[in-house]
C-alpha cells in the first residue's frame, strides 16, 4: 500500500510538472497569465486533482474576482467530467454562497448546467436551470434557461428511444417558444442528438427546418454544414467509399474556415475508426492536423493515429508488436491530456481479444498514474471485473460469486459499478449459451445456474440503480433469462416492464413477441386456460403487426394470428393475416402451406374466385409430392365443370 501511495504521489508530481500546472508564486503575475492558465487547465478536465491545485491558487490569490468565479466554475465542471458528483455538488453549493452578489454568477451557473445536460444528467441540469430562473429572473441566462426544461424533455425521449414522445415534446417546445431567439440553438442541440443516435433522416430534416425558418440565426450557419456532415455519416453507414470521399471533398471546399469544420472532420474520422477502417480514418485525422493545427481536435488526432496502429496489431494477434507500440505511445505522449483515454481504449481492445494479462497491466498503469481522474477510477474497477469474467469462463462459479460480492462491497459508490455488474451478468448469459451448445441443447444444472445468476444481476440493476438508457435493455435481458429457465410468468413480468415503461424502446417488438411465446408455453403446459391464453396471445401478436412492422419476427406474428382466427372460424380475419404474410414473404418456405389454408378460408366464406386463385398458386408452388395437390385439383376441376 505504501509503495502504491508513493507511486501515486510521484505520478501526480510528475504530471503537475509536465502539464505546467504549478503556479508561479511571484506577486507580479499578470492577469494575462491567469487567463492563460485558466484556458490551459480546461484541457485537463478529466484530471481534477491536478486541476484543483491551480483553481485553488487562483481562488486564494484573487478572492471574489472574475478569475476566482471562473476557477470555481471550472473546478465543478472538472469534477462532473470525472463523475465525482459528490464533490461537484459540494462545490456547486459553495459557488452560490461565495459569489451570491457577483453579476457573472447566472452565466457561470448556466455554463455548469449545460455541462450536466451534455453529459445527460438531466435532473441535475434542470435543477440548476430552475435555480437561475427563480433567483435571477432578469438575467440573460434566465431567458435561455426557460427553454432548457422542454429541450431536455425531448433529449430524454431520444435517449430512451421513445420516438413518438420525442416528436410530441419537440412540437410543444416549438409552439411554446416560437418567438424566443434561443429556440434555433435548442433545435440544433436536438438535431445533433438525433445525429449522434444515427437517426440521420430526422437530424437532416430538423437542420433543414432551422435553415429555412431561422435563416438569420447562428444555428442556421451551423446547420448548413451539419446537413452535409449528416449525409456523409449516412454514406459511411451504407458503405459507399467513393461517394463518401466526394462528399468530404465537397464539405472542405464549401466550409474551409467554418467554426465546426475541424470537429466535423474529426467526427467523420471517428466514424471510420469505429468501423475499423483505420487507413481511411488516419487519412482524415491527418487532414485535421494539417488544416487545423491549432485546434483541440488536431491535438487529439496526433495521439489517435498511433493508437489505431496498436488496434490493428491487436486485431491481427501481433501482441508483441502491439506491446512495443504501447511503450512507444506512452513515451512519445507523456503528459498528453488524452494519453489516459488512449490507454483505456487500448486496454479495452486487449479485453475484447481476451488478452487479460495485457489488459490488467495497462489498467494498473492508468489506475496508478491517473488515480484521481475518471480514467483512474474506471481502470481500478476494471481490474477485478476482468478477473471475475475469467473465473466465469473457467467455470469457477463459487470463486466468481465470492469475487462479485467483494466487488459490490469495495466499489459500492463507484459510478462504474452498474456497468461492471452488467458485464458480469452478460458473461454469465454467454457462458450459459456455451454450456447449452456443449450439451446438445439439453439444459443442465450449470446452464441453469449461470442464467439464474445473470437474471439476479439484471434484476438488481433495474431495481437498485437509477434509471438510465440501459434500463429497458436490462429488463429485456432479465426476461430472456427467465424465459430460457422456463419461468414464463416471471419472464412476462419483465417483458411487460419494457412495453409499459419504455414503449419507444427499439426492441419493444422483441418483448411483445416473447410475451406471446411465453403465453403459448403456459397454454401448452396447462398453466393458462386455452381461452385466456389465446386472447392475450392475439393481443401480443396483433401489436407487433400494427406497431412494429419491421420487426424480424413479423411473419411469425401474421401466421399465428391467421391460425388463431382460422381456429375460431373467423375466416375473414384469418384471410387478412395470411394475405399479409404472403405480401411480405412471397418466397417463404411456408408460402405453399399458407396459400392452401388461405384458399380454405376463402372457400368457407363462399368467396370461390379468391379460393380458386389461392389454390391455383398453391399447386404451382407446392412440392410435387404434396398429397393435398390431388384434392385441390379435383376441387378446381369440379368448380370449372359445374
Amino acid at each position: 500500500m505504501v509503495k502504491k501511495a508513493l507511486f501515486a504521489v510521484l505520478a501526480l508530481f510528475v504530471m503537475l510538472a509536465l502539464f505546467g500546472l504549478v503556479f508561479s508564486q511571484a506577486t507580479g503575475e499578470s492577469s494575462a497569465d491567469v487567463s492563460a492558465q485558466l484556458e490551459k487547465v480546461e484541457t485537463y478536465k478529466w484530471y481534477p486533482a491536478q486541476a484543483e491545485a491551480i483553481y485553488q491558487e487562483i481562488t486564494r490569490d484573487y478572492p471574489g474576482s472574475d478569475y476566482a468565479l471562473t476557477a470555481h466554475k471550472n473546478l465543478i465542471i472538472s469534477y462532473r467530467s470525472a463523475k465525482r458528483d459528490g464533490d461537484a455538488q459540494m462545490r456547486l453549493n459553495e459557488l452560490g454562497a461565495d459569489f451570491s452578489g457577483h453579476p457573472g454568477l447566472p452565466t457561470a451557473l448556466y455554463d455548469i448546467a449545460r455541462i450536466y445536460e451534455r453529459s445527460r444528467k438531466y435532473e441535475d441540469a434542470n435543477s440548476i436551470y430552475q435555480q437561475i430562473i427563480q433567483q435571477y429572473p432578469e438575467s440573460l441566462s434566465a431567458g435561455k434557461a426557460q427553454l432548457a426544461g422542454p429541450r431536455i424533455a425531448v433529449l430524454s425521449c431520444i435517449e430512451l428511444k421513445d420516438e413518438i414522445a420525442a416528436v410530441v415534446a419537440m412540437s410543444s417546445l416549438i409552439a411554446d417558444f416560437n418567438d424566443n431567439p434561443e429556440l434555433p440553438l435548442s433545435l440544433y442541440d436536438i438535431a445533433r442528438r438525433y445525429e449522434r443516435a444515427k437517426k440521420y433522416e430526422k437530424a437532416a430534416s430538423l437542420y433543414q427546418q432551422i435553415i429555412q425558418q431561422y435563416a438569420e440565426s447562428s444555428a442556421a450557419d451551423r446547420a448548413e454544414l451539419a446537413v452535409e456532415r449528416t449525409d456523409i455519416y449516412s454514406l459511411i453507414e451504407s458503405e459507399e467509399p467513393n461517394a463518401v470521399q466526394t462528399a468530404i471533398d465537397g464539405l472542405i471546399a464549401d466550409y474551409p474556415n467554418h467554426q465546426d469544420m475541424s470537429e466535423a472532420l474529426y467526427d467523420i474520422a471517428g466514424r471510420y475508426e469505429k468501423a475499423k477502417n483505420y487507413e481511411q480514418a488516419k487519412s482524415i485525422y491527418q487532414q485535421v492536423i494539417q488544416r487545423y493545427p491549432d485546434s483541440s481536435h488536431a491535438a487529439r488526432a496526433k495521439i489517435i493515429i498511433p493508437k489505431m496502429d496498436i488496434f490493428s496489431l491487436i486485431e491481427s494477434s501481433n501482441y508483441s508488436a502491439a506491446g512495443a507500440g504501447v511503450d512507444k505511445l506512452t513515451a512519445d505522449f507523456a503528459g498528453h491530456s488524452h494519453l489516459a483515454a488512449a490507454l483505456k481504449a487500448i486496454a479495452r481492445r486487449y479485453e475484447k481479444a481476451e488478452q487479460y494479462e495485457e489488459t490488467e497491466s495497462i489498467n494498473q498503469q492508468i489506475a496508478y498514474q491517473y488515480s484521481a481522474s475518471l480514467y483512474g477510477g474506471s481502470a481500478e474497477i476494471k481490474i477485478p471485473t476482468n478477473r471475475i469474467v475469467q473465473l466465469i469462463d473457467a467455470g469457477q462459479a463459487e470463486e466468481a460469486q465470492t469475487a462479485t460480492d467483494g466487488l459490490i462491497v469495495d466499489f459500492n459508490d463507484h459510478p462504474a459499478l452498474p456497468e461492471a455488474l452488467a458485464r458480469i451478468a452478460g458473461r454469465y448469459y454467454r457462458k450459459a449459451s456455451f454450456l447449452l451448445m456443449e450439451s446438445n441443447n439439453e439444459p443442465n444444472d450449470q446452464f441453469r445456474s449461470c442464467l439464474q445468476k445473470a437474471a439476479a444481476m439484471y434484476e438488481m440493476l433495474t431495481e437498485q440503480f437509477p434509471v438510465t438508457s440501459s434500463t429497458a435493455e436490462r429488463h429485456r435481458l432479465a426476461g430472456d433469462c427467465y424465459r430460457k429457465l422456463g419461468q414464463y410468468e416471471k419472464a412476462i413480468e419483465y417483458y411487460q416492464k419494457v412495453i409499459g415503461d419504455y414503449s419507444g424502446y427499439q426492441l419493444a417488438g422483441h418483448a411483445w413477441f416473447f410475451i406471446g411465446r411465453c403465453l403459448e408455453a403456459l397454454r401448452e403446459s396447462g398453466a393458462l386456460s386455452e381461452e385466456e391464453a389465446e386472447l392475450q396471445i392475439e393481443q401480443a401478436y396483433r401489436t407487433i403487426v400494427e406497431e412494429y412492422p419491421n420487426y424480424k419476427r413479423f411473419g411469425y406474428a401474421c401466421e399465428e394470428l391467421g391460425w388463431l382466427n382460422f381456429g375460431k372460424g373467423q375466416w375473414d380475419r384469418a384471410a387478412e393475416y395470411f394475405e399479409l404474410y404472403l405480401s411480405r414473404y412471397p418466397d417463404s418456405k411456408k408460402t405453399a402451406h399458407i396459400l392452401y389454408v388461405l384458399g380454405r378460408a376463402y372457400e368457407q366464406m363462399g368467396q370461390l374466385d379468391e379460393a380458386a386463385e389461392a389454390y391455383s398458386e398453391f399447386i404451382t408452388t407446392a412440392d410435387p409430392n404434396d398429397s393435398r395437390i390431388e384434392t385441390v385439383r379435383a376441387w378446381l376441376e369440379d368448380r370449372r365443370t359445374n
